[in-house]
């Protein structure tokens, strides 16, 4: 196969997001998204066209003891008695260094122009004090950026998904997160960044490489946060 004609790159990368790529395709074709950028893009573009159609559908509510389960498989020591070991004080405590990292950030940033800045959304994804990631999103361009703060490399043959949390339906991918200092940009189309403005929150899941194969997180979410509008 020539893959250098980005026909084929386009055809395989739809197949790969639909989880119809299996076997030695499958294979060769991983090791393509690790080394080259069209590879990469060709995927955003598909998981972005399925992402707003995975939102279109009918939500089915989750039964209300979910949130449960997952704080305990998340968090398994806060049944624990003890001040340190409540999760209330430790996500307290999260929301404070999240807001003094915005803080700092907006205090860097440079003098506004003439015009009054367009509203955008940025969102924190840590433990604790420690920031991991810091979000932001240009509503007016559709520009969103992730840059790693402090978090690392995934276990091998893993890597980390973003996904915004609509107000209702299912998780969307927004893409790959970057480790290790690392900095990713996109443009968002116009039916995702509709979707993250009427959005709740963020997650993280760990997923294979090249992200989920089923447009909806398959591995732990690991991490969520607030979305803040500035």
């Amino acid at each position: 196969m020539n893959y250098r004609d980005p026909v084929l790159i386009e055809l395989l990368a739809g197949e790969y997001v639909l989880g119809t790529l299996t076997g030695k395709a499958r294979a060769r074709f991983l090791r393509l998204l690790r080394i080259r950028t069209d590879v990469r893009d060709a995927v955003w573009r598909w998981e972005s066209r399925l992402g707003i159609l995975s939102a279109a559908t009918m939500s089915v509510p989750p039964p209300s003891s979910s949130w449960a389960v997952i704080e305990r498989r998340l968090w398994p020591d806060t049944a624990k008695v003890g001040l340190w070991n409540s999760l209330g004080l430790w996500r307290a405590w999260s929301a404070l260094a999240s807001v003094a990292v915005i803080v700092m950030v907006m205090s860097l940033a440079p003098p506004a122009p003439q015009l009054p800045p367009e509203p955008n959304y940025v969102g924190v994804i840590g433990e604790g004090s420690k920031p991991l990631w810091l979000i932001s999103a240009n509503l007016e361009t559709g520009e969103l950026d992730a840059r790693a703060v402090n978090a690392q490399a995934a276990e091998v043959d893993k890597v980390f998904e973003l996904w915004m949390l609509p107000t209702s339906g299912k998780p969307v991918s927004i893409g790959l997160l970057p480790v290790s200092g690392g900095k990713l940009t996109r443009v968002l189309p116009p039916g995702l960044l509709a979707l993250l403005k009427q959005s709740k929150g963020l997650a993280v899941s760990i997923e294979p490489e090249g992200g989920s194969p089923t447009g909806l997180p398959t591995g732990p979410v690991i991490h969520t946060a607030n979305i803040i509008e500035l």
